[in-house]
């Protein structure tokens, strides 16, 4: 097990996780999720993206519908802020009724595709 911080042994995990051709929702959204606390941002998109060709359980909904959100933060880490747009507009479409309690996650979604409308700082 990696200590907290240390990135050589986290990089390490995110390798060999990465090998296993394992498609299933969880393990792709966890090499997602890894991948972009690694910086690996094209890798993150990538493994995002493959949600998109398995078949998704209903127990899993709740982790492809996150994506949505992670996927427009990589888009627009990546500079591309139609696809970031996109991802986030989906998101906030399928969680436009979200209960109160997650409200704030969808909130923070509205924010960030909001300031993708604003023009550059000077």
């Amino acid at each position: 097990m990696a200590a907290a911080g240390d990135r050589t042994a986290a990089q390490g995990i995110y390798g060999r996780a990465e090998r296993d051709t394992t498609s299933d929702a969880v393990h792709l959204f966890a090499l997602g999720v890894a991948a972009q606390a690694l910086g690996r941002t094209e890798d993150a998109a990538r493994h995002y993206a493959r949600l998109d060709s398995i078949d998704v359980e209903s127990s899993n909904w709740a982790l492809v519908s996150r994506s949505f959100a992670r996927r427009g933060e990589v888009a627009a880490q990546l500079g591309d802020t139609a696809a970031a747009r996109r991802h986030y507009d989906a998101f906030i479409g399928l969680w436009k009724d979200a209960d109160a309690p997650l409200q704030a996650e969808v909130q923070a979604i509205r924010r960030a595709r909001e300031e993708l409308d604003q023009p550059p700082a000077r």
